[in-house]
């Protein structure tokens, strides 16, 4: 629903269950992409004109509101879900290798992100309703010390931050008891603005990530080179074309606009491009049937004399 009121075009989107959780917007290079989970266990990326992206269903109720981070440039979004497992996808719904991860328990804490050793590296920080709060590196492995188990269970969503400004990170939590405050005794980074620290991303709880990846793909973006790559962005200046079209690039064809001439990479003196396409293994007539043209074949007839001092043809 628009400010004025009105609903934007494609909306509303209709789903098989209830929505239990916020839901969390990725704005990739201007594509908006709204992600939510709902309670009979299906996790939804619908595109901005309300069309479905991609769903995945995990069988049991989600509950928690997505989180986003980068790893390698590339955006991923994780929830967790009362099957116990933490999923982390891509945009187009692919896994995260390594993920999903078994935790245990009822995930009802949205996930939170921050580099807590200070290596440039992004580490996942998960607490369940069976009271064990765990940390995992990007591959699934875990994060030394982790998991933590306590007696009650972790109901509240997690938040990470140098709440002591001591030069290391907390980790903050409530359960049904108590709030939970870790210290991660290793130096790091004070301002953690740059990741998805707590609930919906920041203490605004905008839920809504910005990114621009302009990722440059270098290759051929000539269409009408033979080596012409759908993917690149920006052309390396290598691109190699067919001029003839007899299946030859230019660079290798002794007559790029001859189709009947190319090159003779058997040695048999017809050119192996005869027949109009490169064929070394139809490049002329073969009376005898010996692979080798007859113009290069010196026993064309194959009556065990040389016609080129064949005396007895």
């Amino acid at each position: 629903i628009y400010d004025d009121g009105t609903t934007a075009s494609g909306f509303p989107f209709e789903t098989d269950s209830r929505i239990w959780s916020d839901p969390s917007i990725l704005d990739m290079d201007g594509e908006k992409i709204i992600f939510a989970g709902s309670y009979d266990g299906t996790f939804y990326a619908i595109n901005g004109d309300g069309s479905l992206r991609f769903s995945i269903s995990v069988g049991y109720g989600i509950v928690t509101s997505p989180s986003f981070t980068t790893i390698n440039d590339i955006p991923y979004i994780f929830f967790g879900s009362k099957d116990g497992y933490v999923y982390a996808v891509d945009t187009d719904g692919n896994s995260l290798s390594g993920w999903p991860i078994y935790v245990g328990g009822w995930i009802n804490s949205s996930i939170a992100f921050s580099d807590l050793d200070n290596d440039q590296v992004v580490e996942i920080v998960v607490a369940n309703n069976t009271g064990k709060i765990s940390c995992y590196n990007i591959d699934g492995t875990l994060y030394p010390h982790f998991p933590i188990n306590y007696t009650f269970g972790f109901i509240s969503s997690i938040t990470i931050n140098d709440v002591d400004m001591d030069g290391d990170l907390e980790i903050l939590a409530g359960n049904t008891n108590s709030l939970v405050v870790i210290d991660v005794k290793e130096s790091t980074i004070s301002d953690n603005s740059n990741y998805w620290y707590t609930f919906r991303g920041n203490n605004r709880r905008p839920g809504y990530l910005t990114i621009e990846t302009d990722l440059e793909i270098e290759g051929c973006t000539d269409p009408e080179a033979s080596n012409y790559d759908p993917a690149a962005t920006v052309d390396d200046g290598n691109c190699e074309y067919d001029s003839d079209g007899d299946g030859v690039i230019d660079s290798e064809d002794s007559d790029p606009n001859n189709p009947f001439q190319c090159s003779d990479l058997d040695g048999d003196t017809c050119d192996d491009c005869s027949t109009g396409t490169f064929n070394p293994s139809d490049d002329g007539y073969d009376y005898d049937g010996d692979g080798q043209c007859d113009d290069g074949d010196c026993d064309d007839d194959n009556d065990g004399c040389q016609e080129c001092w064949d005396y007895c043809p």
